[in-house]
């Protein structure tokens, strides 16, 4: 019997991979299938189990972090001022990591696989980079897009864009801090970086307003974001 959550996140699945406008939707049919099968397990794991809400926040959790790491990797385009442009602006994400990224390489196991295989072409890992970004941000909608139908959102607020903007925060000082580079958080503010981490952690709870929490017990330590929800590609 289909499942009418599946089925509109799988909706919402091949709609982003039928996108001229994103890469990814030149791949194989093949290559599409099989994406396509592994998204339609996980839809499947959260509709079928005991607890659907904590599963759903589970698998979206996990998305999110993908997504936003490659995401900070990403080469953006550029303002007329040489700036990187993003619908997301944080004083704690630069958007400027591509710019070291043959160092990043050499600490990401998977980035390091592909230079080995293609060599020390920069066009290329960042291609691959996006790649993995276009890939996992698919994923990510489905998903997204289950839990829309799972009513796991309020009708006025929505804590999804300052978790996605608090990991791309967590992950671009972890980059820095593993290619040693200057983190964007002072000496003094050295520890906040941790916080945003822990946004992931009211999420996975399963609490209905995770960012409420968040903000209750480090409110007056947070940096403020101006963003609106990540574009859909």
């Amino acid at each position: 019997m289909k499942n009418e959550i599946v089925s509109f996140a799988l909706q919402e699945w091949d709609r982003l991979l039928n996108n001229s406008r994103i890469a990814i939707s030149g791949s194989s049919f093949e290559l599409k299938q099989r994406w396509r099968a592994e998204v339609s397990a996980t839809l499947k794991d959260i509709v079928e189990a005991n607890d659907s809400l904590l599963k759903l926040r589970d698998c979206l959790s996990n998305a999110i972090v993908t997504t936003s790491y490659y995401h900070v990797l990403m080469q953006h385009s550029r303002d007329d001022h040489g700036s990187p442009l993003s619908s997301i602006s944080h004083r704690k994400i630069s958007w400027r990591l591509s710019e070291h990224i043959l160092e990043i390489a050499q600490k990401d196991k998977k980035l390091r696989r592909f230079v080995v295989a293609h060599g020390e072409n920069i066009k290329e890992l960042l291609d691959y980079v996006r790649y993995n970004y276009e890939t996992n941000y698919a994923h990510l909608s489905a998903i997204n897009a289950a839990r829309t139908m799972m009513k796991d959102i309020g009708d006025d607020e929505d804590w999804l864009p300052q978790f996605y903007i608090s990991m791309c925060v967590w992950q671009e000082d972890m980059v820095r801090k593993q290619i040693g580079i200057p983190s964007l958080f002072n000496t003094q503010e050295q520890s906040k970086s941790s916080k945003y981490w822990t946004f992931k952690k009211f999420v996975k709870a399963g609490n209905k307003f995770p960012h409420r929490e968040w903000q209750q017990l480090y409110g007056s330590e947070l940096l403020e974001a101006s963003f609106v929800v990540p574009k859909r590609p």
